[in-house]
């Protein structure tokens, strides 16, 4: 399950207990410090989305162990035979 399902199963508003839960269970790795406050060009409405439930776009994809410079890439391209890619299957969820 994703922090953001985990965090809608046990009733929470907000994704900072679970993620901070798992980030400090070493289930999800911790951030460096160069992409606290980097921008990322991705949609809008999804990093709106992210930010009303407490999150940052960086933060979501460390917790789906996903690299944030190739997500932002591949969010950016077109699934190859509208076969979903992990990213995108990650997003949908």
């Amino acid at each position: 399950m994703s922090v953001m399902e985990i965090t809608k199963v046990l009733r929470k508003s907000r994704v900072d207990y679970v993620h901070g839960f798992l980030r400090d269970a070493w289930c999800i790795p911790t951030m460096n410090r160069n992409d606290y406050h980097r921008s990322f060009g991705v949609d809008n409405h999804l990093l709106a989305t992210l930010r009303n439930n407490g999150y940052s776009f960086g933060r979501w994809c460390l917790g789906w162990k996903l690299d944030s410079r190739m997500v932002e890439t591949n969010l950016k391209t077109k699934p190859v035979d509208e076969e979903p890619t992990a990213v995108h299957r990650a997003l949908f969820r």
